[in-house]
C-alpha cells in the first residue's frame, strides 16, 4: 500500500486541525496518523493515491472554521514506510526550524457562550471558557508546535471532566 506524505502550513494549530483529519480519515477507512510540526500539520496516509487525493479534497472543502491553509503539498513516501493500525493523532515533532503560524487570540463562540450562561453547566461563570473555535492562542503561547506544554496553561491541573474532553478527539476542547 503506498504511504503519503501530505504537510500543510497555515492557521493548523491549535484550531481543530488535526481531530477534523482524524475524523476524516477514520470515516474514509484510511490508515495513518496526524501531528503538529513546528512548521505546521503532517499526515502520513496509507491508502490509494485515489483515496489520497479524495482525503485532501475533503480536507479543504471540510476544515475547521478557525483553520486556513496557506500552503499544502502531497509527496508519495516510499513502500513499506510504516504499518499503521487504524489513524491516530500523535504527538507534535519539533523541529530546529520555528515556522509555524502563530493564530492570535479569538473571542469566545456561540457554543461556549452557551457554556458560561448555562446554570446546569460546570463551566458556568467561568470567565477561562474556550475551546478548539475560540480563546487564546498568540497570548498564551512559549513557542511552536502549539501544544498545552508549550503555553502558559502547562502548571495548570485539569479536573478529571477537563481532562476527558481534553483527550477525546471528538470533542471541541480536544487539545
Amino acid at each position: 500500500m503506498p504511504h503519503w506524505k501530505v504537510h500543510i502550513e497555515g492557521q493548523v494549530q491549535g484550531v481543530g486541525f488535526r481531530p477534523a483529519a482524524a475524523r476524516l480519515a477514520n470515516e474514509r477507512g484510511i490508515s495513518g496518523e496526524v501531528f503538529n510540526t513546528s512548521a505546521g500539520v503532517c499526515i502520513h496516509l496509507s491508502c490509494t493515491r485515489e483515496e489520497c487525493e479524495a482525503f485532501v479534497h475533503r480536507l479543504q472543502e471540510e476544515l475547521p472554521p478557525l483553520a486556513v491553509i496557506a500552503h499544502m503539498y502531497v509527496e508519495m513516501l516510499s513502500l513499506g514506510f510504516k504499518v499503521y493500525d487504524g489513524f491516530k493523532i500523535v504527538a507534535s515533532l519539533d523541529a530546529a526550524a520555528k515556522t509555524a503560524f502563530l493564530s492570535p487570540d479569538f473571542g469566545i463562540c456561540e457554543a461556549c457562550q452557551h457554556d458560561i450562561q448555562n446554570l446546569q453547566n460546570t463551566r458556568y461563570f467561568y470567565p477561562f471558557t474556550s475551546c478548539t473555535q475560540c480563546g487564546p492562542r498568540y497570548s498564551i503561547l512559549n513557542g511552536v508546535p502549539f501544544d498545552r506544554h508549550r503555553s502558559t496553561m502547562e502548571p495548570f491541573l485539569m479536573c478529571a471532566g477537563c481532562r476527558s474532553e481534553y483527550r477525546d478527539p471528538l470533542d471541541r476542547r480536544f487539545h
